[in-house]
C-alpha cells in the first residue's frame, strides 16, 4: 500500500509538472502576444507616418534620396530605426507590390521585426518576426491655375480683343490643334508658365512667358473627387412649381437678405438691386442654376460651397436637349457683382462643420454628368459678362463645359484654380489670379491633391 502511495504521489507530480508547463506557456503566449501586438501597432503607425513624409517629398518633385531621408527619420521618430532592435526598414518608389506596384506617383514603406520572446522562449519559441506596410500618393504638384481641358479644338483656350490673364501660377491648355492656344487682338497672358499640348496662335498680343508647345496633357484631373450627396427632389427652397418635378428659380428681387444652405429646387435668381449673402456651407442648385442679372444686384459668400447639377439625378437622360428649370450654369451678368470663398479659403472656420473636407477647396462644383459643351463657347457656357464683376476665392470646376469672361468684365480670384473644358476671355475682360503661401499645393492631377494613405 505504501509503494502505491508513493507511486500515486509520483504521478500527480508528473501531472503537475506537465499541467504547469501547459499552463505557463499558455500565460506565456498571452503575455507575447499582447505586447508584440501592441509593437505591431506602433510599427503600422510609423509605417503610415513615413509614407507619408516620404510622399509629401515626392509630391513637391524632391529627390529620392530626400524621400529615404525624411521617411526613415519619421518612422525613426515613432522608434523603429533601420538595422535596430531587430528592425529593417525598406522605403520604394515606385512600390514594389500591391495595387500600385510600379506606379511612381505613389511610395511604399516596409517595415520588418524580429521580436524576443520574454516566456515563450521557456517553451523553446524564442523569437517572432511581423511585417508592416503602408502606400501614400505622391503626385508632383505642379502650380498651374487655369485648366482648358479640351483636348483637340482650335481656340480651347482664347484671349481676344484687349483683354488679359494675369497668374503667378501656371496656365494649361490641353487641345492638340495647332491653334488651341489663341491669343489676338492687343490681348496678353502673363503667368508663371504656360503650357500647351498643340500650339499657340498669337496675333498683336503676348504671353509672357513664351508658350510650352508640345506639353504633356494634363489628365484624369479630378477623376477622384466624388459626387456630392444629393437628395433629388427634396427641396428647401424653391420657385413656383411647372410640374414634372421641376421648379422655377428661388428668386430675390430688390432686397437685402441673408440666405441658408440647403437645396434649393429650380436653382437661384439674385436679380434688381437685391444684396443677398450667404452664410457658411453647401449649397446644392438641382436646375436652375444660379443667376446674379443688375448693375446693383450682389451675391456674396465667405465659406461656401455651391453643387449646380440637374433637376434629376440622371442628367444623361436630357441628351442634348433641355429647359433651363433643367439645368442651367453660372451666369453673371449686366454688372451684377458675384464674390465668393471656398471654406478652406473663408475669413470663418464655421464653414468646416457644414462643408464636407474633400470640397473645401472648393466654391463650384459643376456635375460630372451634366449637359456638356462639345465645341469651344458652345451651350452650356459658364458665363462672367457685361461689365459683370467678380471676387473669388477657391477652385471653380466644370471641366466639361464652357467659361467665358466677356464684355468688360473683371474677375479677380485669391490662391483660385479654374477647370473648364473651354475658357475664353474677350471684348476688355481679365482674369487676375493670384496665389499666396497660404494656396494648398498640388494643381497637377487634381487640384488640392491631399497626400493620403491608399493601402
Amino acid at each position: 500500500m505504501a509503494v502505491y502511495r508513493r507511486n500515486q504521489k509520483g504521478l500527480v507530480t508528473v501531472f503537475f509538472t506537465v499541467a504547469s508547463a501547459v499552463i505557463l506557456g499558455f500565460v506565456g503566449l498571452a503575455i507575447d502576444t499582447g505586447f508584440a501586438y501592441g509593437d505591431y501597432r506602433q510599427a503600422q503607425l510609423a509605417a503610415d507616418a513615413g509614407a507619408i513624409s516620404a510622399a509629401f517629398e515626392k509630391h513637391h518633385g524632391h529627390s529620392t534620396d530626400d524621400l529615404q531621408k525624411y521617411g526613415t527619420s519619421e518612422i525613426a521618430a515613432h522608434g523603429f530605426t533601420d538595422g535596430q532592435d531587430g528592425v529593417s526598414v525598406s522605403i520604394n518608389n515606385p512600390p514594389t507590390s500591391g495595387a500600385y506596384s510600379g506606379n511612381s506617383d505613389f511610395v511604399e514603406v516596409e517595415i520588418q521585426k524580429t521580436v524576443n520572446t520574454f516566456f515563450l522562449n521557456i517553451i523553446g519559441m524564442d523569437a517572432f518576426s511581423y511585417s508592416v506596410r503602408s502606400v501614400a500618393n505622391g503626385i508632383i504638384s505642379s502650380n498651374a491655375c487655369l485648366y482648358a481641358l479640351g483636348d483637340d479644338h482650335e481656340k480651347a483656350l482664347h484671349v481676344s480683343s484687349g483683354s488679359e490673364i494675369e497668374a503667378n501660377c501656371g496656365v494649361n491648355a490641353n487641345s492638340s490643334h495647332s491653334s488651341g492656344l489663341y491669343v489676338d487682338s492687343g490681348s496678353k497672358i502673363e503667368a508663371d508658365q504656360v503650357n500647351v499640348v498643340g500650339g499657340a496662335y498669337v496675333s498683336g498680343s503676348t504671353i509672357t512667358p513664351a508658350a510650352n508647345e508640345g506639353a504633356d496633357p494634363v489628365s484624369s484631373l479630378m477623376a477622384t473627387l466624388t459626387t456630392p450627396s444629393v437628395s433629388y427632389g427634396a427641396c428647401d427652397y424653391s420657385g413656383n412649381s411647372k410640374g414634372s418635378g421641376l421648379y422655377e428659380r428661388y428668386e430675390i428681387d430688390s432686397e437685402i437678405r441673408t440666405i441658408n444652405p440647403g437645396s434649393y429646387c429650380g436653382g437661384l435668381f439674385i436679380k434688381g438691386t437685391a444684396e443677398v449673402t450667404m452664410n457658411p456651407g453647401t449649397y446644392i442648385m438641382q436646375g436652375g442654376g444660379l443667376v446674379v442679372d443688375g448693375s446693383d444686384a450682389v451675391l456674396q459668400g465667405d465659406g461656401v460651397f455651391i453643387y449646380n447639377t440637374c433637376a434629376v439625378s440622371d442628367c444623361s437622360s436630357y441628351g442634348g436637349s433641355y429647359s433651363e428649370e433643367e439645368f442651367h450654369p453660372l451666369d453673371v451678368k449686366s454688372s451684377g457683382t458675384l464674390n465668393l470663398a471656398s471654406c478652406s479659403q473663408a475669413s470663418t472656420t464655421s464653414c468646416q462643420a457644414d462643408v464636407d473636407e474633400e470640397y473645401q477647396d472648393m466654391f463650384w462644383y459643376t456635375d460630372k454628368e451634366a449637359p456638356e459643351s462639345d465645341t469651344p463657347q458652345q451651350d452650356p457656357v459658364n458665363k462672367l459678362s457685361s461689365s459683370a464683376s467678380a471676387t473669388l476665392a477657391g477652385t471653380f470646376f466644370a471641366g466639361n463645359q464652357s467659361l467665358d469672361i466677356s464684355s468688360n468684365t473683371d474677375v479677380k480670384a485669391t490662391n483660385g484654380v479654374f477647370i473648364s473644358r473651354y475658357v475664353q476671355i474677350a471684348s476688355g475682360s481679365s482674369l487676375i489670379i493670384s496665389h499666396d503661401s497660404s494656396a494648398p499645393q498640388g494643381f497637377s492631377n487634381g487640384p488640392y491633391i491631399r497626400i493620403t494613405l491608399v493601402e
